[in-house]
Formats: C-alpha cells, structure tokens, sequence
C-alpha cells in the first residue's frame, strides 16, 4: 500500500494535499477551450457536449472521454486505457501512454494507437481499478497535519508595503541637525524611505530632467495603495534641488517617471 502511494507522487509528481492527485473515481464536465485533466488514482469520465475540448489522460485508470460536440483533441498518456466516444465526429487521439487507446467513433486522426485488432473486446472502466484495495485514502494523508492553513497565509495582513519600505528600512531624520536631502544613487533614491517629523521638510537634489520626480504611488504598485492624500509633494521635471515641507503626519510617496519600473521609488514618513 505504502509503494502504490509512493509510486502515485513518483508518477505524477503530486502532492495528495493541494488537490494535485486526486484519489477515487471522478466525473466531470469540459467546455469548448478549456484543457481538462484527468491525472489521479482511479477511472476519470469527462464530457465535451459542445465539443473542441481538449483532454490529458495521465493518471492512473482507464480515461472516459465523450465528446458529443466534435473537435476534440485527446492525448494518452497514462497507465489505463483510453477511450474515446467522439460521435460528433472530427476528434484526434494521440496515444503516448501505457494503456489501449479505443477510439469508438469519430476519430479522424489516432497517431501512435494501436491497431484495432489489437484493442480489447470490452473495457468495464468501473472494474479497472478498485479504489478501496489500492490506497487506504484514510492513511495515506494526514490532511491536518500536512499544511498549518492558519499559518499558511495571512489572509488579514492587508497591502504589501508601500513602495516596497517596511518599518525596518525607514532612516530617522527628524534630529534637528540631520540633513533630510533625498540624492539619486543610480536607478534609486539614496535614502528611498526617510523618517522626520511633521513640520520638517524635506529636499531632492538630483537633475530632475533626467529623474522627474513624481508625487505618489508607481504605476508598478498599485497594490500598495495609494499613501496619505493630500500629498504635498509637486512634480518636477527640471532644476536640481527641490525642497517641500509636510506639516501632517502620514507616509507621502513618490516616483521618478522615467525609471518607477526598475525600482526608483520612495516614501517620506511624517511623525507627528
């Protein structure tokens, strides 16, 4: 039991956790376009009534494939058999797995099939496999134990940092004798998140025509949300010092135009 269990991961390359190898029996329907997959431990039927369907049989047990509409495209590649009910006609089977490939009818192409002759006089799908002998589902995963769901994500986190400044990376400037300027070291600012106090103000000094700056949130970071409204901050786009005072707490963010994608973004802090 231990080995069918291993050669399901070893196979299919699945984790029995995240829905990857299902086991048991299953039946589900495919619309026109979409890739339908049958890949876990036991007989799979899929249903394409509007047809042009495509399907990958890659598990383990026979594969049921109906495709009333016509147009659909199957490929084999499992361990069971394949069979393939196409009566609107215009169907393809491509057979690359260890099964029979049966095309009942409507197949207008059976590259790598064997020849008819050779196919079995009935397949019984139900019988092909027996799930209860196979695996114990019971033993196999300890679904509880496998992935901590709590812990997993922290689905109440909120936004990701405002152009990328945790709490860590913010430099204090709000002691009286600190600078307080914002230089361009390359593609970024230098300091690219600084911390003063509501009163202070803060000053830019690059060549603003070749680093416009821009008050903001970066078009790249939209998730982040938007800072504190108003922002006091005035574009520039010419000149080479640019000073602005915040007299209100809050996290102002900015941007250069010509370089926001490739990281020269940065927030002012505002203490009260």
């Amino acid at each position: 039991m231990i080995r069918a269990s291993l050669s399901c991961f070893a196979l299919l390359g699945c984790a029995a956790a995240f829905g990857g190898c299902r086991i048991g029996n299953t039946s589900a329907g495919c619309t026109a376009g979409d890739v339908c997959v049958c890949d876990g431990i036991g007989n799979c039927d899929r249903d394409c009534p509007g047809g042009n369907c495509q399907f990958e049989c890659r598990g383990i047990g026979n594969c049921t494939i109906s495709c009333a509409g016509g147009g659909c495209d199957v490929a084999c590649m499992g361990t069971g058999n394949c069979i393939l009910d196409c009566s609107g006609g215009g169907c393809t089977q491509t057979c690359e797995g260890s099964g029979n490939c049966i095309c009942n009818s409507g197949c207008s192409s059976d590259a790598g099939m064997p020849d008819a002759g050779t196919a079995p006089d009935a397949v019984v799908p139900d019988a092909f496999v027996d799930i209860d002998a196979f695996v114990d589902t019971d033993a196999f995963v300890d679904t509880d134990a496998f992935v901590d769901t709590d812990a997993f994500v922290d689905t109440d986190a909120g936004p990701p940092p405002l152009h990328g400044c945790t709490d860590a990376m913010f430099v204090d400037q709000t002691a009286a004798g600190d600078a307080r300027t914002i230089t361009a070291a390359g593609f970024s600012y230098s300091p690219n998140c600084m911390t003063i106090t509501a009163g202070q103000s803060a000053t830019w000094s690059m060549t603003f025509a070749g680093h416009p700056l821009v008050p903001g949130v970066g078009p790249s970071h939209t998730a982040e949300g938007t800072g504190t409204l108003p922002n006091p901050i005035v574009a520039q786009s010419s000149g080479t010092t640019y000073t602005v005072a915040f007299p209100s707490p809050g996290d102002y963010p900015y941007y250069c135009s010509f370089h926001e994608a490739g990281g020269m973004v940065g927030v002012v802090r505002v203490l009260p």
